[in-house]
């Protein structure tokens, strides 16, 4: 590896993250990459958004789930005016946890940008705003909850 590229990655912070959301009207493009323990999931409600994600460039697909374990670098590369997405870590140990198909588990854990390939999402299916606004509350009763329906949405992409 180059000598450049070693100093790129070192300058890459690791996080914990634990169980959280955000809702981000137009996200910033982000000045360094990131990597945390936690799964990612990402949604975008409308616009534009693009990662670089384990050095390659992704652009988010509008009103479809993606997941990727995010020890692999990542950050917000580029941002269309008005944007709006979501996003949700789900702590490593419930992931080991719940019964995903293994082939799918492996490739999340291999690094995979996990994409949704059925039609565009609806509301009903992913609601992302109700996730943001409950985790954010910080309510332990409702964390067994968001827990099924993370799952259940993890099943879905996992199905295609």
């Amino acid at each position: 590896m180059p000598e450049s590229a070693l100093r790129a990655a070192e300058a890459i912070s690791f996080q914990t993250f634990g169980l959280r959301a955000q809702l981000v009207d137009s996200p910033s493009v982000a000045g360094r990459q990131h990597r945390h323990h936690e799964v990612e999931l990402n949604y975008l409600f409308s616009g534009e958004v693009t990662y670089l994600h384990d050095w390659q460039r992704r652009s988010l697909p509008p009103r479809r789930l993606v997941a990727f374990w995010a020890s692999s670098p990542h950050c917000v590369v580029e941002v269309a005016p008005g944007s709006e997405m979501a996003w949700l870590t789900v702590p490593l140990p419930w992931l080991l946890q719940w019964k995903l198909p293994p082939a799918f588990v492996r490739r999340l854990l291999d690094g995979a940008w996990c994409e949704e390939t059925r039609a565009a999402g609806v509301a009903e299916r992913y609601p992302f705003r109700a996730w943001v606004e409950e985790i954010n509350r910080g309510e332990p009763a409702l964390e067994g909850a968001i827990a099924l329906e993370l799952q259940a949405a993890l099943l879905r992409l996992a199905a295609g």
